[in-house]
């Protein structure tokens, strides 16, 4: 089975069960326990990791996080502990981040979504589908010139995307999970692309 059918498969489970607890009453507990069974499953939406762009990077502005979505603020998810997270993650694997506060040069992208499963009536399930992505963006130029200028932009280097499953109850601790070995993976392409 393919990567992104995986993913796709999992998403119309998650679907498929919210809208099932809709048609019976009696079907909320076995929706709940469909749930159960990918719980904290993890399944790769797509990956860009050529580690050219890794060369020669001896550190890294700041990690930036954006996406948050009211539901999981609402369980206690915070951009500030998730960058905290993945700082701290690069940082002990010897990747000095400068901890720039505002959108910097090189510099770590997360973004995560996610919304709570409900059934078609509204009521809530307390489970978790979340995006959860990690990725490296840099300053570049276009080769192309506008009105005789270069065009100066970001670009992604290296990205991966994961997502996740989980409960209320583990929701803040699996997406900090996900991301911080998604930045032990950043870590590792690094440091194999500045091997001598």
């Amino acid at each position: 089975m393919t990567v992104q059918r995986g993913a796709a498969i999992c998403v119309a489970m998650a679907a498929a069960i919210a809208y099932a607890g809709a048609a019976v009453a009696t079907d909320y507990d076995l929706a709940k326990q469909a749930l159960l069974v990918i719980k904290r499953m993890v399944a790769p939406a797509k990956a860009v990791e050529d580690i050219y762009g890794l060369r020669g990077l001896a550190y890294i502005d700041g990690v930036v996080v954006e996406g948050l979505s009211d539901d999981l603020r609402a369980a206690g998810v915070s951009a500030g502990a998730l960058r905290d997270v993945v700082e701290a993650r690069l940082s002990d694997g010897g990747w000095h981040v400068t901890g720039v506060p505002t959108i910097p040069t090189e510099h770590v992208y997360v973004r995560v979504s996610g919304v709570e499963l409900r059934t078609g009536e509204g009521a809530r399930y307390g489970w978790y589908a979340v995006s959860a992505e990690l990725s490296l963006r840099q300053p570049a130029f276009l080769e192309r010139l506008v009105e005789d200028a270069t065009v100066q932009t970001w670009a992604t280097t290296w990205d991966t995307t994961a997502l996740v499953f989980s409960p209320r109850s583990d929701v803040r601790d699996d997406i900090a999970s996900e991301l911080a070995q998604q930045a032990e993976k950043l870590l590792a392409d690094w440091q194999r692309a500045n091997t001598p």
